[in-house]
C-alpha cells in the first residue's frame, strides 16, 4: 500500500526498514523490486538500540540479504522510528511491514494502524497475505445438465464433474453414476455441491478435496458462476 508517492519525483533510494517481524521477507523482496524499477539504490536497514542488539541485528540483515540481490546493509543505532527516519538517505522511499509484527515495526504506527512516521519520498506498507484461489485456479470444462450420461462419460477427465447452467455452478456428477445409468440425463444423476469463493485462502479447497475425489474443486463468484477449479 502506497502512501504519499509523488509518482513523478526523483528517488534515489529505496529503504527496506526490516526486523523479525513476520512481513520482514516480503519488506526485502519489495525493497529490491520497487529499487530496480526505479532505477534506484537498495537498502536494507534494521535498528539496534545498543550494543548488545547488535549480533541481533546483524543476524536479521543477513538472513533477509539474498531477498534484495545487491542490496546494501546498515545497522541503525535508535530506539525510535523518528530516530530511524533521520538516518534515512535523504529523497528516500520507505519500505516497512503492517502493522502487527514485530516491536519495532508497530513503533511506526498510532491509532488505527496510522502510519505516523513517513520518509521525503513517502512509505509503501507491505503486508504477507496467503495465496488466494484466483491466483491459481485453472480452467475446467463443465457439463450440460441435459447431456446423455454416456456423452458425459466420454469427456470426463476426472471421477468427478462439475454441471453448470448458464455459467452458473448447479452440482456435480459422478463418473460412478454416469456409468450405472448411461442413457439417463447427467441432470437427474448429478449432486447439490457449492464451489470455494474466488477469494477464499486455497487451503478452503481441502474442505471439498474428500467430495470431489481428487478432481478440481469449483470455483465461484459471489453470484455462483463457475469461473474454475484448484486441483487438490
Amino acid at each position: 500500500m502506497p502512501l504519499d508517492i509523488e509518482p513523478d519525483r526523483r528517488i534515489p533510494a529505496v529503504v527496506g526498514a526490516v526486523g523479525t517481524g513476520p512481513h520482514s521477507p516480503l519488506v526485502a523482496g519489495l525493497t529490491g523490486l520497487i529499487a530496480f524499477g526505479l532505477g534506484a539504490d537498495a537498502v536494507l536497514v534494521t535498528v539496534s538500540r545498543s550494543d548488545a542488539e547488535d549480533d541481533q541485528a546483524l543476524a536479521t540483515l543477513e538472513s533477509l540479504d539474498a531477498l534484495a540481490p545487491g542490496a546494501a546493509t546498515k545497522i541503525v543505532r535508535a530506539d525510535t522510528a523518528a530516530g530511524l527516519i533521520d538516518a534515512l538517505p535523504s529523497d528516500a522511499l520507505l519500505v516497512l511491514g503492517a502493522p502487527g509484527g514485530s516491536w519495532w515495526q508497530r513503533q511506526f504506527f498510532g491509532p488505527g494502524r496510522r502510519l505516523m512516521h513517513r520518509a521525503q519520498a513517502g512509505s509503501v506498507i507491505a503486508k504477507a497475505a496467503p495465496p488466494r484461489c484466483f491466483q491459481v485456479m485453472v480452467d475446467i470444462v463443465p457439463l450440460g445438465r441435459h447431456m446423455q450420461a454416456r456423452d458425459a462419460l466420454a469427456v470426463m477427465e476426472y471421477p468427478v464433474a462439475v454441471v453448470a447452467d448458464a455459467g452458473l455452478l448447479v452440482g456435480v456428477v459422478r463418473q460412478s453414476a454416469l456409468e450405472q445409468a448411461p442413457t439417463d440425463t447427467v441432470g437427474t444423476l448429478m449432486e447439490p455441491a457449492t464451489g470455494i469463493s474466488a477469494d477464499d485462502p486455497i487451503e478452503a479447497a481441502a474442505d471439498l478435496a474428500e467430495f470431489m475425489d481428487g478432481s478440481p474443486v469449483p470455483v465461484v463468484d459471489i453470484e455462483g458462476k463457475l469461473l474454475g477449479g484448484i486441483s487438490t
